[in-house]
């Protein structure tokens, strides 16, 4: 996979500019940033792919985590503030310290993934701490000494699926074409909506004043489906509950066996996905720039979490 260096791409962009039509090889700014409004990825193959070489370098790191030739794996990750305080350590991002996680949610699913033959790869540049479990088929990457920019990208093109929140990370297997189970994501108006084998669960939005959860259709016509920071939480007294090893562990469950073909969908599962998207406002745009956040909606909410929470649907 080879990527050209912007220190040579800058100056072929502005002489290319120059040129009288040079705009048509250009791609340009005609998506959406980081949103696949148009669903592109499922109309196209990837782009990138890895050449012979890298191929070579990545299979013996594999090996050396000890993951097994043909070995399934699924890559997971819990954002936390430890990446952006060390990568840009002068600079304060603690205004979005909301969309964090907890590492130790993810275990349980972990743990059930294993079992059912997978090695699961906990995904991070910067962490906090080592996860201290043990379990052979639960692979700390993020801390054991092995991790590299390279693999990082590796990891997440070729795993089973991703499972953690949705941050740079994410985009990863994503480009790669590979299915994501979504966790703790914040806010509801951004949610992953294309794709149909991408998965969502949503952090719930607990009113301290009122002590009880928002409704879905409370967190939208509150705006704060769409706050941004921190500040605007807590300005509203609304605190960000993540979700729990049980709603993570059913997501993961319900990924593995619909990417197996065994998932079995009940009616009320369809009954509930239809009065979420029903109450979800498809016309959301971004805050900065205006522009759409959906196109058609082929993604999913986690059936367990609809029906634990079928009352927010009211």
């Amino acid at each position: 996979m080879r990527v050209w260096p912007s220190w040579i791409l800058a100056p072929i962009s502005r002489v290319n500019r120059l040129i009288p039509g040079g705009a048509l090889h250009e791609i340009g700014n005609n998506t959406q940033n980081d949103r696949d409004v148009h669903n592109l990825f499922e109309s196209s193959a990837p782009h990138l792919k890895m050449n012979e070489e890298e191929e070579k370098i990545a299979y013996a790191e594999i090996l050396k985590m000890g993951i097994p030739q043909n070995a399934k794996y699924v890559c997971f990750h819990a954002r936390e503030p430890a990446y952006l305080e060390t990568i840009y350590h002068n600079g304060d991002y603690s205004y979005h310290n909301y969309r964090d996680s907890d590492i130790y949610n993810f275990v349980h699913a972990a743990e059930l993934l294993a079992e059912q033959g997978y090695y699961v790869i906990r995904m991070g540049a910067v962490v906090r701490e080592k996860l201290k479990i043990s379990n052979d088929r639960i692979i700390d990457y993020s801390a054991n000494g092995k991790r590299t920019d390279f693999m990082d990208i590796y990891l997440g093109a070729k795993c089973f699926f991703y499972l953690g929140n949705p941050d740079g990370l994410s985009n990863v297997p994503m480009i790669f074409r590979r299915p994501a189970a979504m966790i703790d994501v914040v806010p509801m108006e951004y949610i992953i909506s294309w794709g149909s084998n991408n998965l969502t669960i949503l952090k719930k939005y607990w009113l301290r004043g009122e002590r009880r959860f928002m409704t879905f259709r409370e967190i939208l016509d509150s705006g704060a489906g769409r706050f941004l920071h921190t500040e605007e939480f807590d300005r509203c007294g609304i605190e960000l509950i993540g979700n729990t090893p049980e709603e993570i562990a059913a997501l993961a469950i319900e990924m593995d066996e619909r990417l197996k073909g065994t998932w079995q969908t009940l009616e009320e599962d369809e009954i509930l996905q239809r009065r979420f998207w029903e109450i979800f406002p498809k016309d959301a745009v971004d805050a900065y720039q205006g522009r759409p956040l959906h196109g058609e909606i082929r993604a999913r909410i986690g059936a367990e979490f609809l029906r634990q929470h079928r009352d927010w649907l009211e």
